[in-house]
């Protein structure tokens, strides 16, 4: 199954668009805004389905020195930490057993299990990323990782910026 991600730069408050094969929106990426003190440094999105019902959630949690974040759906939850290098990002998960390999700066990454398999594969395309995944049940999560690292920020020197 492939989906295909677009970074949206509208006022709006929706971060990504996710698209099916078909060209039709299947997901959605909203920052959620807190009615408490709003921490600068602390990411909240719900991902919508296209019926809009929230079916995952991505927490920045508040760790110095890295990115972390909180994977959550339904059925599956983890944790995605990212580490920034001055050449280099590195990618780790707690909670199941899945790696990044690739270059994640250049966002074109496979996420890999234990046993090798490929879980799912991200692809630049002329207006966003195209996602394959390999299977359906994975899909959430695997989507999930691939925004947190759509969020990286990075300049065609590869040299990385602050968000």
């Amino acid at each position: 199954m492939k989906l295909f991600i677009r970074r949206d730069v509208s006022p709006a408050d929706t971060c990504f668009v996710i698209y099916d094969e078909l060209g039709k929106e299947k997901y959605s990426a909203v920052l959620k805004k807190s009615r408490h003190t709003v921490n600068q440094n602390s990411i909240k999105l719900d991902i919508f389905d296209e019926y809009k019902t929230v079916v995952a959630k991505i927490r920045q949690l508040p760790i110095v020195g890295v990115k972390s974040y909180s994977l959550k759906t339904d059925n599956s939850a983890a944790t995605l930490v990212i580490m920034t290098a001055l050449n280099s990002v590195q990618c780790r998960f707690y909670g199941n057993n899945w790696h990044i390999i690739g270059n994640i700066a250049d966002k074109e990454f496979s996420i890999i299990d234990v046993d090798n398999a490929v879980i799912s594969a991200q692809h630049k395309q002329n207006s966003g990323y195209e996602l394959v995944i390999r299977d359906s049940s994975n899909e959430l999560i695997s989507l999930l990782a691939a925004l947190c690292i759509n969020m990286i920020n990075t300049v065609d020197n590869r040299a990385i910026q602050a968000v």
